[in-house]
């Protein structure tokens, strides 16, 4: 179990116990897929419908030296129709992933035949992330955004389209994300996963909610499925992004994000983060990736800003003021017009935390977001809050 500290997601949040069964280790006479971290633990949630016989002989039903009774819990879920029903898996490790997957495939099979996977169904993974730190946890989040597109790619097109597994990028989520990168570069690491969960809403393809209550972060991009091999080969995926991420530091991904603009280095950067050979051609990588590179560049172009123009940055709680020329003032304009144009018409409305105000008589100041109203002739003046 890694280090309790303070800068861990256990460290702000009171998760509860783990509901977690030791079974005995799956007897396997034929080859199978063993998950990448042996020891990291899974929830996996299975929706399906026509689920019409009796579920009396599920918690019985045996394999491979496995009781299904064990492994996974059902549950009413009121998404579904025809006989739908919503398998949920305990906290799973190791092998007893892929067994686990496996005696819930057979049972469907062999108890089950009128069972199908509906596109009201879906496929859903949790992973433990209660001993994350805040920094990994920011890491793997910039390591997401930039292969999103290739992900959904990887589980089906068609999922961009469900309204339980929304990409960040066609939300609104992503644009509160610099504000909460400043936060953490500034030392104020429990505000900023609390500002970061938040705003966040359930049905993205990637969930964070579930880390305030679980401690887990929840995968929410695949359509209904059983198929053991394929799930167990997701699984290698995430856990290989979640373990590029802790290796690689911010720096790096920063440098990354920039040197990606040949299309080997597309090809090259998503095998070290997906742990597979992606087939996709360079130049199909680059039309899926370079929309969320930009929004990754100008995550870290904003926070280097901050950092070369405030003495106080990193690590100041206080509010930072600077004085800036108009001419700055119209050069970051230009240089930033189309993320401008985004952040206004954004519905939240504090979402980058940089901010021009026009100094006025008195102690006070007029507020407007960054680049929204006009600069005072004479004096611009920048808040970091």
């Amino acid at each position: 179990m890694p280090i309790h500290s303070s800068n861990r997601l256990s460290a702000i949040y009171n998760y509860p116990l783990l509901n977690y069964t030791d079974c005995p280790q799956p007897t396997y006479t034929h080859k199978y897929v063993r998950v990448r971290d042996p020891e990291q633990l899974v929830g996996i949630e299975i929706e399906v419908e026509g689920i019409k016989n009796p579920l009396e002989s599920f918690y019985n039903f045996q394999d491979n030296g496995l009781c299904a009774g064990l492994l996974w819990e059902v549950t009413n879920d009121n998404s579904l129709k025809n006989y739908g029903k919503e398998f949920v898996s305990r906290p799973l490790a190791g092998d007893h992933i892929y067994g686990a997957l496996e005696i819930l495939n057979s049972y469907l099979k062999n108890h089950q035949p009128e069972h199908e996977f509906m596109y009201r169904c879906g496929t859903h993974f949790h992973f433990d992330c209660r001993y994350m730190t805040i920094e990994h946890l920011f890491k793997f989040l910039i390591c997401y955004i930039l292969v999103e597109d290739v992900f959904y790619d990887l589980v089906g097109e068609e999922r961009k389209a469900s309204n339980f597994c929304v990409p960040l990028s066609y939300s609104k989520f992503n644009l509160g994300i610099p504000e909460v990168f400043q936060l953490y570069f500034r030392g104020e690491y429990e505000q900023a996963i609390r500002s970061l969960l938040n705003y966040w809403k359930k049905y993205t393809g990637l969930n964070l909610l579930p880390l305030k209550t679980q401690g887990t972060i929840e995968f929410r991009h695949y359509a209904g499925t059983c198929d053991p091999e394929y799930l167990t080969e997701q699984i290698r995926i995430i856990q290989n992004m979640i373990n590029y991420s802790e290796q690689t530091s911010m720096e790096e991904l920063d440098k990354i994000s920039r040197s990606l603009n040949v299309t080997s280095g597309y090809n090259y950067f998503c095998n070290q983060v997906l742990g597979v050979d992606y087939l996709a051609s360079g130049e199909t990588l680059q039309r899926l990736m370079e929309g969320n590179v930009k929004t990754v560049r100008d995550i870290f172009s904003f926070i280097s800003y901050c950092k070369k123009n405030s003495d106080n940055f990193p690590g100041s709680r206080l509010h930072t003021v600077l004085e800036l020329p108009v001419q700055s003032y119209t050069e970051l304009r230009k240089k930033h017009q189309k993320q401008i144009d985004l952040w206004d018409r954004a519905e939240h409305s504090d979402t980058i935390g940089l901010h021009i105000t026009k100094k006025l008589a008195g102690p006070k100041a007029l507020v407007g977001r960054l680049m929204k109203k006009k600069p005072s002739p004479d004096k611009i003046i920048v808040e970091f809050k």
